[in-house]
């Protein structure tokens, strides 16, 4: 089991889904696995739409607190 340091109310789904998967810098890799590099990668377009996109997700975890969740769920 694991045991909060903080109160379910000063914790936000935000900040556990940041513990459990570190930062989501993107959605997808942008670089292949392989050795050459993505041919695009000087005028993608999509990183600054993914990166918005994710902080926006972020941000709503962020005001979601665990208390939230359980609270919701018992309803």
């Amino acid at each position: 089991g694991l045991e909060l340091a903080d109160t379910p109310q000063q914790v936000s789904i935000g900040r556990i889904v940041r513990l459990m998967e570190g930062e989501m810098d993107c959605i997808a890799p942008c670089a292949p696995t392989g050795a050459r590099g993505c041919v695009l990668a000087g005028e993608c377009r999509l990183r600054g739409l993914f990166a918005r996109s994710v902080a926006a997700f972020m941000a709503v975890l962020d005001r979601v607190s665990l208390s939230d969740m359980a609270a919701a769920t018992a309803r």
